[in-house]
């Protein structure tokens, strides 16, 4: 809420792929940190890496909406607009459910390994599991961040200097 009007207007006067390549960075970092989050860490520790990523998301956000709606017609802005918000909605909710499949199919094996090594007390099996299950979402999460760096950053470099030309009107017909 904080970040993003103050990205927005970074990427005004320097283009569109540095913030929203940087916010894709900084999210990417924030979920790696989230890796390193265990049964015994403090509430501080677990807040930290979540406001990173909020930050890297409100730096990533504007420049990112920017860089679409600058590339439409005019005419299609309205159309653009919704898919946006609609793109934006599937994303998340697709996000949700691709972790929670993630930490169910790795928890019965994190179980089993745990089991079998005896290397966790069994009364912590369960607990200990969860906790490395939760860990490959948010490296799921993390290596998602960073294909979307990388995109930010190839789809720039496709662009003269940085800075869209001028589409100019586009028939659809």
């Amino acid at each position: 809420m904080l970040i993003a009007p103050l990205s927005g207007t970074l990427s005004d006067r320097i283009g569109e792929w540095i913030p929203a390549t940087c916010g894709m960075g900084v999210t990417a970092l924030g979920f790696f940190f989230l890796t390193r989050v265990n049964i015994g860490t403090s509430t501080f520790n677990f807040i930290w890496p979540l406001v990173i990523i909020g930050v890297g998301q409100g730096v990533f956000s504007s420049p990112n909406s920017s860089a679409i709606l600058g590339s439409i017609p005019p005419q299609r802005l309205g159309t653009a607009s919704a898919t946006l918000a609609q793109m934006r909605t599937n994303g998340q909710t697709i996000g949700i459910a691709l972790a929670g499949l993630i930490i169910a199919a790795r928890l019965p094996v994190y179980v089993a390994r745990l089991l079998a090594s005896h290397s966790v007390a069994s009364n912590m099996v369960q607990t200990t599991a969860l906790v490395m299950a939760i860990h490959d979402a948010f490296f799921f999460a993390m290596a998602i961040s960073i294909v979307a760096m990388v995109t930010s950053m190839v789809h720039d470099s496709r662009r003269r200097g940085g800075r869209r030309a001028s589409l100019g009107p586009v028939s659809v017909e």
